[in-house]
């Protein structure tokens, strides 16, 4: 359960949550909101339903279970890094927004960029360049390795690619993995 590793995560039904809930999107959280003041929607397991709080709360929980100033710092320390991933994170690489297709544009014609800051919010975000993009996804491949490094353990990488909906939603959705 998550409230056994985020205590203030608690009330109204939230200590039946686990972080496998939060990566497959049946936590029963809202759509929207902060984790730290939404309830219930509906009961863990019971549907698959997008949730910002979940994964901001999935996010929060890794970068402080790692140890580490944030969420942002936690992947560029562990998975960008020894990627090789120079231009991936939260914050726009340099400032440089010459990769990037922006958000949305404003009321003056001028692009907006989403940046959340160096820890990151799990449910956006995050820039990455296309060649980063298959760094990474070379190294899922690879069960973990990208050029004669280990990155992931394979078990890891297997868990995140095999189905892991549970209870009702495993019928609706038999290939979701994690994440």
């Amino acid at each position: 359960p998550v409230q056994r590793y985020i205590p203030e995560f608690k009330g109204k039904g939230k200590e039946r949550i686990t972080f496998r809930h939060l990566a497959t999107h049946t936590s029963g959280l809202p759509g929207s909101g902060d984790w730290r003041e939404v309830d219930l929607v509906y009961e863990p397991d019971a549907k698959k339903g997008y949730s910002n709080a979940g994964i901001d709360l999935l996010a929060y929980s890794i970068g402080k279970l790692m140890g580490e100033a944030g969420f942002g710092q936690t992947l560029q320390k562990h998975v960008f890094g020894p990627l090789g991933m120079r231009r991936s994170g939260f914050l726009l690489p340099d400032g440089d927004t010459s990769l990037l297709i922006p958000a949305l544009t404003t009321r003056d014609s001028e692009p907006w960029y989403d940046e959340w800051g160096p820890d990151g919010r799990g449910m956006a975000g995050l820039y990455m360049t296309p060649r980063d993009l298959a760094a990474y996804g070379e190294m899922l491949l690879n069960e973990g390795r990208l050029y004669g490094r280990r990155i992931l353990a394979a078990s890891t990488v297997r868990t995140m690619v095999t189905p892991q909906m549970q209870g009702k939603a495993a019928k609706l959705y038999p290939y979701q993995g994690l994440g």
